[in-house]
């Protein structure tokens, strides 16, 4: 995910500045990676019923 590896490399770069290079040497490329496959995700049916019984739940 192109995303989660920008936010990794600025938040790199920030502490870098600060001088709390500690905070970030955890930090590496392959932890990173997207491991949510599209079938993993819930439909849109799915959500709108859990949506649902939430509005249900709050009366």
């Amino acid at each position: 995910m192109k995303y989660s590896c920008e936010v990794k490399k600025t938040l790199k770069k920030f502490f870098k500045w600060l001088g709390k290079e500690e905070v970030i040497n955890w930090f590496t490329g392959s932890r990173w990676e997207n491991r949510i496959s599209p079938n993993d995700l819930i439909t849109e049916e799915e959500f709108e019923a859990m949506l649902k019984t939430c509005n249900e739940l709050k009366r």
